[in-house]
């Protein structure tokens, strides 16, 4: 998959040629391009096809008994080959955003923001989330984390620095500066993003789909620190190229855990990933890889450490 990307995302000048030659055309014209380009590989790049399928159906035995793997796998290529045109073509005019998108529940993050205690929100990687970013950092001061690690994707990341969206790296920031700068950020009411099905070896042991995995704590940590409010939000794509941002109600963790409890607080955060995924299960952005971060020890151990 990050083949994929690293072959749409080369930052050469026949690419951005390209890009704005597109931007000339209707957009229904890159709708087809995906369409197509999604059937070409489920194809032409059998390996992939079936590792997406195989994690699918491993995950989701029988939630989804009528709806084909083809099918399935074909809408998973299409959402990522589309989020792709948005970042790398149609991030050009990005004024235009708006008009595609659609907000459902802003009130919960305005709401917790007048506590004057900063908000995290908690999400999964669906849709794209790259372009709610962006939503979040022109209507709020706005943080987050993000990787550089995989080379394919810094392009990508470049595209929303340059917009004015702002991230630390995980894999280059020392970690005791990225505490200090998300608990500065917080404490001038900030909103700070968290990707909670961001996956690391290091990362402490925790519960995803009943499977044993690694997650950052650093929501619960934080939340329950700071007692700082936790917004659930996630967006997704409806068609094409309209999406839709959901600010769900507040979850103040300090109410119902102690600061001991970080391992069971984030297991309890972990539901809410579960069932996003599973409400837009073709849009999650990991399943080409998703097997690679599944653990064979038990629940309770995995709560114990």
């Amino acid at each position: 998959m990050y083949k994929l990307i690293r072959m749409f995302s080369q930052n050469t000048l026949t690419a951005r040629c390209l890009a704005w030659f597109l931007l000339l055309l209707p957009r229904q014209f890159s709708v087809c391009a995906c369409k197509l380009l999604a059937q070409l590989l489920i194809v032409f790049a059998p390996e992939l096809r079936n590792k997406v399928t195989t994690n699918f159906r491993e995950l989701f035995p029988n939630e989804y008994p009528g709806k084909e793997l083809k099918v399935i796998c074909q809408d998973y290529y299409q959402n990522l080959l589309l989020t792709l045109v948005e970042i790398l073509i149609y991030s050009r005019e990005i004024n235009k955003f708006d008009q595609y998108l659609e907000v459902d529940g802003e009130n919960h993050l305005t709401e917790a923001l007048k506590q004057g205690r900063g908000v995290i929100l908690y999400a999964p990687h669906v849709g794209n989330f790259f372009y709610y970013y962006y939503y979040l950092s022109r209507h709020y001061p706005s943080l987050t984390v993000a990787t550089a690690l995989d080379e394919e994707l810094h392009n990508l990341y470049l595209i929303f620095q340059r917009l004015g969206c702002l991230g630390l790296d995980y894999d280059s920031t020392n970690k005791l500066k990225m505490l200090t700068t998300f608990k500065r950020h917080l404490a001038q009411n900030g909103v700070l993003l968290l990707m909670g099905d961001f996956w690391r070896q290091e990362f402490p042991p925790t519960t995803m789909f009943g499977r044993s995995t690694r997650l950052p704590r650093g929501t619960a940590a934080l939340s329950l620190d700071l007692k700082v409010p936790v917004v659930p939000f996630y967006g997704f794509r409806t068609k094409t190229f309209y999406h839709k941002l959901v600010f769900q109600e507040p979850i103040y963790l300090f109410d119902h855990y102690t600061k001991n409890q970080k391992a069971e607080a984030t297991t309890y955060l972990n539901g809410f990933l579960e069932k996003i995924i599973k409400e837009v299960p073709t849009q999650w952005f990991y399943w080409f890889n998703c097997d690679e971060r599944w653990e064979s020890i038990s629940r309770e151990t995995a709560l114990k450490r």
